[in-house]
């Protein structure tokens, strides 16, 4: 079996037919239809139905159609690896947020001279860990309540992964225009109590809880009805433009949205601080690039 074989099955069943598949790979279609021919009687299937109109694959040939798609795309990969090894790759994955990603294109407009390959990823902290676990980011941004941290630890030891501080910031509850609350200077526990929220898909550690520690035991955060929930930085910022959901999130945070006239409020009820910080394989030492991202934000964060 060759590759040119696999090639050739492949792009026929794609293009509907021996002709539009010789014109595709500039070669004729005798040539196409004499090397699947071959192709069959080697593995004793028949892969293709020949009508007038074109090529149909059998029951068999769907399954050969499978394998050989995925062979295809492993063996390009293959080839781009030399390519890819010549370039200085910088991934990152981050819990999703609009100023990070400001801040991460702004760092990239002044590298886009040198030959890195940028990829940014976004997810839950949870997604975040797995993500540095399994080395597909180098360097990973979260948020992390304080009342989660010391479980939040824990979790990292057992994936020989670290976390390392950039900032301690407070709770702020983000409204827009149609929330009653839009022009106050604070937010209050009793007020909190009757809110609404918009919040991003969390999991286990995320600002969940981060609530837990207000006074006269308002409760646990899941207590608060979540009316959306949202893997989209830009869904939950239509809600808070046009609904009269709230959003609570980190101080950090203040002023993403003020170009569509949305606003963090400080809440004033003794809630827990929430992290903000980057998580890295403990063993790795950061790559000169990664070192120059995390001084490049915190000198725009601090």
């Amino acid at each position: 079996m060759q590759l040119k074989q696999l090639q050739f099955f492949v792009v026929s069943v794609d293009m509907g037919s021996f002709k539009a598949a010789a014109d595709v790979l500039y070669t004729s279609q005798p040539h196409i239809s004499k090397t699947i021919k071959a192709l069959e009687e080697e593995l004793n299937m028949s892969l293709l139905n020949r009508q007038a109109t074109g090529v149909v694959m059998t029951e068999e040939g769907r399954k050969v159609y499978e394998y050989a798609n995925s062979i295809l795309r492993n063996v390009e990969m293959i080839g781009n690896l030399q390519e890819e090894t010549r370039m200085e790759k910088f991934s990152v994955s981050a819990n999703p947020n609009y100023k990070l990603t400001k801040i991460y294109a702004g760092f990239y407009q002044e590298k886009e001279t040198f030959p890195f390959r940028f990829r940014y990823l976004e997810g839950t902290v949870e997604e975040v860990m797995q993500d540095l676990h399994k080395h597909r980011s180098e360097i990973g941004f979260v948020f992390i309540s304080e009342r989660q941290y010391f479980a939040f630890q824990e979790v990292l030891g057992h994936r020989r992964l670290e976390f390392r501080l950039l900032k301690k910031t407070e709770p702020y509850l983000f409204v827009g225009p149609q929330h009653p609350l839009y022009r106050a200077q604070s937010v209050d526990e009793q007020q909190l109590k009757e809110m609404k929220l918009v919040q991003m898909r969390e999991e286990f550690f995320s600002l969940t809880s981060h609530l837990g520690h207000l006074k006269n035991e308002l409760g646990a955060y899941e207590k608060l009805p979540k009316a959306v929930v949202t893997d989209s930085d830009h869904v939950l910022m239509q809600f808070l433009m046009s609904s009269r959901l709230a959003n609570i999130g980190s101080s950090l945070l203040q002023g993403k949205y003020e170009y569509n006239n949305i606003h963090g409020i400080p809440i004033t009820s003794g809630i827990d601080s929430i992290y903000f910080g980057y998580i890295k394989r403990r063993r790795d030492e950061l790559s000169p690039i990664a070192e120059e991202f995390v001084g490049y934000l915190k000198n725009i964060i601090h």
